[in-house]
């Protein structure tokens, strides 16, 4: 017996455990299984939420009370961030979870990942934004509502990795967190005031 089959034997007890531990499907693996003849279209209409006009009213609420609440400017429409603070030194984008909602992920969408390669998303005009105009950090702030009964709201530091904006002590550093890896404050937002300093 060669010593690769002497480690392998101890390592796996008997000769049909090596054979198992090594067979051709990846070390014992049951096999992936292959989608034949997926309905991407289906899939997509099925997850589906329409946009309304009082969701979008519903959202400016929340952008209107966190303003007033942390002394904040907010912005027109067509502005890369929702709340300016300390003129452009801190922006602030807020996204509102309505009720019923049950992935509590927010996310900054990449150009490239929403309209393919090359066109400008949200992050790369927030990115510029903050580098034109010397921002010094970058927040995503969720409004959750998505159980009435329970308001809150979560805070969390933008950027991506090596970015003096985004937080050095954080080794997640990016563009999309799910609430429970974000500050929570509370249903008051006023508390966020003393974390964007």
């Amino acid at each position: 017996m060669n010593i690769n089959a002497a480690i392998a034997l101890h390592a796996y007890g008997t000769s049909s455990g090596v054979s198992r531990a090594w067979d051709t499907r990846g070390r014992g693996r049951a096999e992936r299984p292959t989608v034949h003849n997926l309905d991407r279209s289906a899939l997509a209409k099925a997850s589906y939420v329409p946009i309304t006009s009082e969701k979008i009213r519903a959202a400016g609420d929340s952008v209107k009370k966190l303003a007033a609440a942390i002394g904040g400017t907010v912005t027109s429409d067509n502005s890369p961030w929702d709340i300016l603070v300390r003129g452009t030194k801190i922006g602030i984008e807020v996204k509102r979870f309505e009720e019923g909602r049950k992935h509590l992920k927010a996310t900054i969408h990449s150009g490239a990942n929403v309209r393919g390669e090359g066109s400008q998303g949200s992050k790369e005009r927030k990115v510029e934004f903050a580098d034109k105009n010397g921002m010094k950090h970058m927040f995503l702030v969720v409004h959750d509502m998505h159980d009435p009964k329970n308001e809150n709201w979560y805070i969390r530091r933008v950027g991506d990795k090596g970015d003096p904006r985004s937080d050095p002590k954080d080794p997640r550093t990016g563009w999309s967190y799910n609430t429970r890896t974000m500050t929570p404050v509370g249903s008051s937002p006023a508390a966020i005031r003393r974390l964007i300093r």
